[in-house]
């Protein structure tokens, strides 16, 4: 609450200009110093008012992990062996799917999108991105160094956004190889979201 300087209930006299002035000068005051503990729990404020109404989140993504040629078993290690790798196919093929939900009239902003590649073999892997099936444009990652780091973004981070989606969307990897026999290992790709805040 503002405390206000001029009590109007102990004024005997005349209330002047000058009492409505500080009064209104201290409750303008107020006003324009609100912060968060100002405001109660519930008092459910439309998240458009917020200077920044999203919420950021990250999503991480296996494409490849090391295995074992014989036992099976996942291998966190650096591999050493062809055996060890696994083979793409010769044309990128669906590897992963997951479908867009938000609240209604919500959206959904992809930031960015960053592939680590661990190992590969003499070959050139290669990861694409796609929305509702259109390969969204400057997605398609050529992994051609290990322990390297590829990045998609559009200008200033988190708010110019690779791509928008809405509820219902859905976002596709698509992992294959260039042209050649390609092989790799130990690969992730991480996928940096922002989601507006519901009403």
């Amino acid at each position: 609450m503002v405390s206000l300087p001029v009590d109007f209930s102990a004024i005997t006299g005349t209330i002047t200009g000058a009492d409505h002035h500080a009064n209104y000068t201290a409750l303008n005051a107020g006003l324009t110093s609100l912060r968060n503990a100002n405001f109660a729990a519930d008092a459910a404020i439309d998240p458009t008012k917020l200077s920044n109404p999203f919420a950021p989140f990250a999503e991480r993504i296996p494409i490849v992990l090391g295995h074992h040629g014989s036992g099976g078993g996942i291998d966190y290690v650096v591999p050493s062996t062809a055996s060890h790798y696994a083979a793409l196919p010769n044309a990128p093929a669906l590897l992963y799917r997951t479908r867009i939900r938000c609240p209604a009239n919500g959206v959904r902003y992809l930031v960015c999108a960053e592939i680590y590649t661990g190992r590969r073999n003499s070959t050139i892997p290669r990861v694409q991105l796609y929305k509702n099936g259109t390969l969204i444009a400057g997605a398609t990652f050529d992994l051609t160094s290990d322990n390297d780091t590829l990045v998609l973004e559009r200008g200033a981070f988190r708010t110019n956004p690779v791509e928008v989606f809405v509820d219902g969307d859905y976002l596709e990897v698509w992992l294959g190889n260039n042209g050649t026999a390609a092989q790799l290992a130990h690969s992730w790709l991480t996928l940096e979201w922002k989601e507006r805040l519901s009403r």
